[in-house]
């Protein structure tokens, strides 16, 4: 149900010759996805962009819904906005079913899928504008508890900074701080979602900013996961990434040698994760002008199985950094 011309009584979409779920799901949608809801996005909806469409072009014909000029945004009248959210909101119920409409509905945008390379910037560009805090209006910020919200934070994060769009990664900066607090350090998409921003930091230069997230970050996955979770370990890697990065060389290889330590013991000194830390480790001493320590990580212990079958670890074939 919507408000009709901003006054109290209230659109009945039983009345209306479509699926009334889906008319449901387009008004709850239209009006969390506040002022700037995509129309393309809309038609997925219900599996049903048929009825979507008759639904939207009703609403708009109703003066509940109106495009922008250069059609690419389905915005909704404020005061009719306004009148709907304090009698929508004031269910429990009916506020639960709208955050899960508008979840599903974000959740169902997948960059990376898209056929069209080149339209992968603009829809991401799009999922920033939506998860932004500042297009989360109050009323609705607990959005934010839902864990494929946060999810969807994570991943959009890295792909604006996977696509050199760093600027706009670094506005979810106050989102994260937001879904930080909502959902306390123990939670894993939090987690996630500060790794990433910081990753983007790092890519746009900013160092200091860097380190002090992988900092808290590596913090909050020692305490929720444990210092032997590969949460951690991945997380204190990227933090002497990052310290190797600003020059700190010492700093960095502290934690790289504990890093390589712990994965050797919790992993094996064969899988993956420890061979990256093992050619990290190198990469550091090489630049710390400690060659032999470095080349060192890679010889053949003696007696070793290697140095029985003739074998030999060759240090040209690192995992990379």
């Amino acid at each position: 149900m919507f408000p009709e011309n901003g006054g109290g009584s209230m659109w009945n979409a039983s009345t209306y010759s479509q699926d009334q779920q889906i008319s449901a799901s387009v008004q709850v949608a239209t009006l969390l996805m506040d002022a700037m809801n995509r129309p393309h996005w809309l038609l997925n909806l219900d599996n049903n962009s048929d009825a979507v469409r008759d639904i939207l072009s009703f609403l708009k014909r109703a003066s509940i819904l109106q495009e922008s000029t250069d059609g690419g945004k389905t915005i909704i009248h404020r005061l009719q906005g306004q009148i709907y959210r304090e009698t929508y909101m004031s269910n429990q119920e009916k506020f639960s079913e709208a955050r899960r409409h508008a979840t599903t509905l974000l959740n169902e945008i997948d960059v990376d899928r898209l056929e069209n390379f080149e339209q992968q910037p603009q829809e991401t560009h799009n999922l920033v504008e939506q998860i932004g805090t500042g297009h989360i209006s109050r009323p609705l910020s607990p959005i934010i508890l839902r864990s494929r919200f946060v999810a969807l934070l994570a991943t959009t994060l890295r792909n604006a900074t996977d696509l050199g769009m760093l600027q706009l990664a670094l506005t979810l900066t106050h989102t994260v701080a937001q879904v930080d607090n909502t959902h306390g350090s123990d939670h894993p998409y939090p987690l996630i979602s500060y790794s990433n921003l910081a990753y983007a930091y790092q890519t746009a230069g900013r160092l200091d900013k860097t380190i002090t997230l992988y900092q808290q970050n590596l913090d909050s996955c020692t305490q929720s996961l444990g210092p032997n979770h590969p949460s951690t370990l991945t997380s204190r890697n990227n933090l002497a990434s990052a310290y190797q990065a600003a020059g700190r060389l010492h700093e960095a290889i502290t934690l790289y040698e504990q890093n390589l330590k712990d994965s050797t013991r919790i992993l094996g000194p064969d899988h993956p994760h420890t061979l990256i830390s093992r050619n990290n480790l190198a990469s550091a001493y090489r630049a710390a002008g400690r060659t032999e320590e470095a080349e060192a990580l890679f010889e053949t212990p003696s007696g070793s199985e290697d140095e029985q079958n003739g074998t030999e670890e060759d240090s040209d074939q690192e995992a990379g950094d």
